[in-house]
């Protein structure tokens, strides 16, 4: 092996001329042949760089970041972060820090301090979130549960969707707890009977099978197939399918709609054609046919 003094020069010629020297012993002292390899040994080769992941402790199939955590479950992955732990079976943490996928094929995305302890449950990011039943979601906030099988919280933030297939969107410390029941946002919402909703306001509260609340702020819907729009303080009682638009009215009987004020446009001033039931205009005064 030869090495190369950096102060060589190269020149290069066609294969078919020869490559002895012809000049004087003086010109020829100067002149020395190299090879290919004494080229390669001659040019330094760099280091190798070290390896981002290696393998965790769940198996040759489960691998982590160095220094993002431990990956002790089968064919777990923790792609980085730190202080992260991946011990379910098929389990993944992409990021973040002291996240914890403790079941099989649960998977935290990210943020800080969440929890996915069950089989298939999510916690797409956000802090101290958690999923500890099968197929729950989180996406992200901080402080939400979802408790439910198939629960889901969107975000914000101290949501629990402890009802089965229950869903909150979003909003501040607003509760599911009854079957397939929603919670579209607002706070201090509590949706407590089964397929019940509450779009959103503040400190409603939907108790009735199939009862929903649109917004507003302490209202309360407990009958089944209730219904208030919106407004404040009202109350749809025991009485069942009834509807409520305003504020401050208690239900007193089932099957009814109840306003505070009702404006009625465009009345028929004639009975004809008009189906039993129906109110028209006589003249200013009110009829029903």
């Amino acid at each position: 092996m030869a090495i190369i003094p950096s102060t060589q020069k190269f020149h290069t010629v066609a294969e078919n001329i020869p490559t002895k020297n012809r000049g004087s012993e003086l010109a020829n002292s100067g002149r020395e042949a190299f090879t290919m390899q004494d080229i390669i040994d001659t040019v330094p080769v760099p280091p190798s760089s070290p390896s981002l992941f290696e393998e965790g402790t769940g198996g040759a199939a489960s691998t982590q970041r160095v220094g993002s955590g431990t990956a002790s479950g089968d064919t777990s992955t923790i792609s980085g972060g730190n202080a992260n732990s991946a011990s379910g079976r098929y389990s993944t943490i992409s990021g973040g820090q002291f996240n914890t996928a403790s079941g099989l094929h649960s998977v935290v995305g990210g943020g800080y301090a969440n929890l996915a302890t069950a089989d298939l449950a999510t916690v797409a990011g956000g802090s101290y979130n958690t999923a500890n039943i099968q197929s729950a979601t989180v996406g992200g906030g901080n402080g939400n549960a979802a408790r439910g099988f198939f629960a889901t919280v969107g975000g914000g933030r101290f949501q629990n969707a402890n009802g089965e297939t229950s869903t909150i969107a979003g909003g501040n410390s607003n509760s599911a707890p009854a079957n397939t029941s929603t919670v579209g946002g607002g706070a201090y919402n509590i949706a407590s009977g089964n397929k019940s909703t509450v779009s959103g306001g503040l400190n409603n509260t939907v108790s009735g099978y199939r009862s929903f609340i649109g917004g507003g702020y302490y209202n309360v819907a407990s009958s089944e197939n209730s219904v208030i729009v919106g407004g404040s303080y009202n109350n749809t009682s025991t009485f069942a399918s009834t509807i409520i638009a305003g504020s401050g009215i208690t239900a007193d009987q089932g099957g009814c709609t109840f306003v505070s004020k009702l404006s009625i446009k465009s009345i028929p001033t004639s009975a004809a054609g008009l189906p039993s039931g129906s109110v028209w205009s006589n003249g200013g005064v009110l009829n029903i046919v």
